[in-house]
């Protein structure tokens, strides 16, 4: 699905892959490009309906780890952290996670 919306423009495959990896990883970052955008427009969709939610919940409903795009989404401005530290999500490995919620609403993937 492509988009005027800005989300495929939140992932920088040159952040992706360090100068000295081989060039398939590279080629590997490119080719997240759209993905991630897609990604972006899913956690921003299950954000505004669902909020607060940690990474991982978000991944479980999506049935993939989202984490990245967290950070991707978090540095654009469009979800912030949410609560103090007694609202964090305890994940399955037992440590704590920031739950986000999104800064304003958006149109994902919508006319």
């Amino acid at each position: 699905m492509d988009s005027d919306d800005g989300m495929d423009d939140l992932f920088d495959p040159t952040k992706s892959a360090r100068s000295s990896d081989v060039d398939t990883s590279h080629e590997a970052a490119r080719s997240m490009k759209k993905a991630a955008g897609k990604q972006h427009r899913a956690i921003m969709t299950i954000l505004q309906t669902f909020w607060p939610l940690a990474a991982e919940q978000v991944g479980d409903q999506l049935g993939y780890g989202c984490w990245r795009r967290f950070k991707e989404l978090r540095a654009a401005g469009l979800i912030e952290r949410f609560g103090t530290e007694k609202d964090k999500h305890v994940n399955r490995s037992g440590r704590k996670a920031w739950k986000h919620k999104p800064v304003r609403t958006f149109n994902v993937g919508g006319p």
